[in-house]
């Protein structure tokens, strides 16, 4: 990184930090202007907002301490007995679908392939080539995933949504897509102040949208966007009292960034960091206090939520699409 880079990086994470230390003050918008003009314009007036999200559970341990909310409550309503309650299965009268992530776990993938990444070593595994049903399109390829609290992964191609069986990567048709979207996640139901996880996808210029499978359609919401000047550069997360992450375009900056993000409507609140070298975000994933970035040119990086500094966790022969990791650890 530049000499120039670090300083506005630094300044950027001493801004979010004050915002931190004191939640009713004016955060990221007073760092110095010939510092941080060009990255804290997009987050002009949010930094009281930064932290409205965080709790106790951001330690640093892989396991973190979990406080049970009604939505954790073991499901009454389970007609197959998969664990999955009837309301967020889309086979409720089958056990073996749509099955359920692993623990401890990230998601990522390519076009064609799933693959598993192991929190604690950071082993990467193959699970499969996504094995779509025939559809109309000559090749189906999965541009992002997003798990729910229960496990349940879903995806979406360029003109589709689908669910997808984690241990075995067989895919189901959800729907037909209005539009097409570069990022998909799951927004956990009291991030929102809702019963229930809400299935968002990411449009490329930044657009944030509900998406609601209606029979053979999915039908899209527009709730807001990430802001002026920012674009998606292809992925977003959300974490039950962690925070809502995505990766962003901004400018004709190179380099992606990523940002704390209004679950509600998308709207960037502050920068964590960016990622030197690596203009391809295009998969993100989380777990406590670090962001887990797959890049297109196959390598991962690590950068922790409070610091935002960024490391190197491996580098891969796959042209990582997407991740996705659940809404609740």
């Amino acid at each position: 990184m530049s000499t120039r880079g670090r300083a506005l990086l630094i300044a950027s994470l001493l801004a979010w930090a004050s915002a931190c230390a004191e939640p009713g003050g004016e955060g990221a918008a007073d760092a110095p202007a010939d510092a941080t003009a060009s990255v804290d314009s997009a987050f002009a007036d949010t930094g009281s907002t930064l932290d409205a999200q965080a709790d106790d559970t951001r330690a640093g341990d892989d396991t973190p301490a979990r406080a049970d909310s009604a939505l954790d409550l073991p499901p009454t309503d389970d007609r197959d007995h998969d664990g999955i309650p009837d309301a967020a299965d889309p086979f409720p009268d089958d056990a073996t679908r749509p099955g359920v992530a692993l623990e401890l776990t990230v998601y990522a993938h390519t076009a064609a392939a799933l693959f598993t990444m192991n929190v604690k070593t950071y082993q990467v595994a193959e699970v499969g080539e996504f094995d779509f049903p025939p559809t109309d399109a000559l090749i189906e390829e999965m541009t992002d995933i997003a798990i729910d609290r229960w496990g349940v992964l879903w995806g979406i191609s360029f003109e589709r949504l689908w669910v997808c069986h984690p241990q075995t990567a067989e895919c189901w048709l959800m729907g037909e897509l209005p539009d097409r979207f570069n990022g998909l996640t799951w927004i956990p139901g009291p991030a929102i102040s809702a019963g229930s996880d809400m299935l968002v996808g990411v449009s490329g210029d930044g657009g944030w949208f509900r998406l609601e499978p209606k029979g053979a359609a999915v039908a899209a919401t527009k709730l807001g966007s990430y802001g002026p000047d920012l674009t998606s550069s292809g992925d977003a997360f959300s974490i039950e009292g962690i925070g809502t992450f995505a990766s962003v375009n901004q400018g004709s900056e190179v380099d992606d960034r990523i940002v704390r993000v209004d679950p509600k409507t998308g709207g960037a609140l502050a920068l964590v960091g960016t990622t030197p070298g690596l203009y391809q975000l295009w998969g993100l994933a989380g777990w406590t206090e670090r962001i887990f970035g797959f890049d297109a040119s196959g390598e991962i990086v690590v950068v922790n939520v409070l610091s935002g500094e960024v490391a190197s966790v491996a580098k891969t022969a796959h042209a990582w699409w997407g991740a996705g990791v659940r809404t609740r650890l």
